[in-house]
């Protein structure tokens, strides 16, 4: 824009009516050149003002043929414009988990077992989340990482890194969501990073059981916003620690979670909170309190917070997921009772 009196139209040609959402993004403003804001309106005529406008953001349904975006702004300014041409109603129900893959990239072998972990996650969760337009160029997990401004997301992005975390035999991973959906709730991208003196020596099955832990992290298990508000009791939360000292009963009483929960007790009681998560503080570390099942109840389940090859999926922790927000299939969890 030369001026602030400046307009600039864009022409759209639609071929069919669709949902067309434009952004100026903001994460450029106060760079060198982009000192003000360029605000993106959708009109479907040159002389129209109709069409939802924000600052950057705007969006509305137009019909075939031609639609215009209009950017102006109060000074003369810099500005990058995205435009998404999306179907007004999304038809795509099902799950999605995108991977890509940042870095140092796994060997086709490796990428083959991870994206077979994504899949089960994708069978697991059902329904389809909101469309994700990427909008703004500090929306990214690592400083580092590209720009994803004008990306679109559906309906989750993994980032998966290969690093040194601590060499052989320490964390295998790490994992979790670094972008949330507008209502902050569940995400839209995440990101797993696999140390990689570990999956050097790890098998197919070892890799992928991993891969299952580490996604359920991105997906939201024991570390979404969600997650945060139904925990109680958290052992990160209160002082003191080491031998002998009296730890808080974290549990995580999810409605969905509690019923699968003493379900998988069967004729056992548990005298506990439920669901009982991992509050040793003694044995693990910040990424393992928490956001884990308790092992000492658990025992070899799929979110526990050891890595077992043989580890269940069970529907306690698919239940988990449903009291996160997730429409789920119940009929995709293993067998598992909790042990006695």
């Amino acid at each position: 824009l030369e001026t602030a009196a400046d307009v600039d139209y864009f022409k759209i040609a639609v071929t069919a009516d669709s949902k067309l959402v434009a952004a100026t993004d903001p994460g450029k403003v106060a760079v060198s050149k982009y000192p003000r804001y360029a605000s993106a309106t959708v009109v479907t005529i040159e002389t129209a003002t109709d069409g939802a406008m924000d600052t950057y953001l705007a969006s509305m349904v137009v019909n075939a043929g031609v639609a215009y975006v209009r950017v102006s702004g109060s000074a003369a300014t810099w500005y990058d414009l995205a435009v998404w041409v999306l179907e007004p109603t999304e038809t795509d129900t099902s799950f999605d988990i995108e991977l890509r893959y940042v870095g140092t990239e796994p060997t086709a072998a490796q990428k083959k077992e991870i994206r077979a972990a994504a899949d089960v996650w994708e069978d697991v969760i059902t329904g389809d989340l909101a469309r994700a337009v990427l909008y703004d160029s500090r929306l990214r997990c690592l400083a580092s990482d590209p720009s994803d401004f004008g990306k679109f997301v559906d309906d989750l992005r993994v980032d998966v890194r290969l690093r040194s975390i601590d060499g052989n035999r320490g964390t295998l991973g790490v994992a979790g969501p670094c972008l949330y959906r507008e209502d902050g709730l569940l995400p839209v991208a995440g990101e797993v990073t696999f140390d990689t003196a570990d999956v050097s020596r790890l098998s197919a099955a070892g890799l992928r059981q991993l891969a299952l832990h580490e996604i359920a992290h991105v997906v939201g298990f024991g570390t979404s916003n969600p997650w945060n508000d139904l925990l109680r009791d958290s052992a990160l939360r209160v002082g003191g620690g080491g031998p002998g000292t009296t730890l808080p009963d974290t549990h995580f009483p999810g409605s969905a979670a509690v019923s699968a929960f003493d379900e998988a007790l069967g004729s056992a009681t548990y005298s506990g909170k439920k669901v009982p998560v991992e509050n040793d503080r003694t044995r693990f570390s910040t990424g393992g309190l928490d956001s884990h099942w308790r092992l000492s109840v658990f025992g070899d389940e799929l979110m526990a917070p050891t890595f077992a090859l043989a580890a269940p999926l069970s529907k306690v922790t698919i239940a988990a997921l449903a009291d996160l927000g997730y429409g789920v299939d119940y009929t995709k969890a293993a067998a598992y009772t909790v042990p006695s």
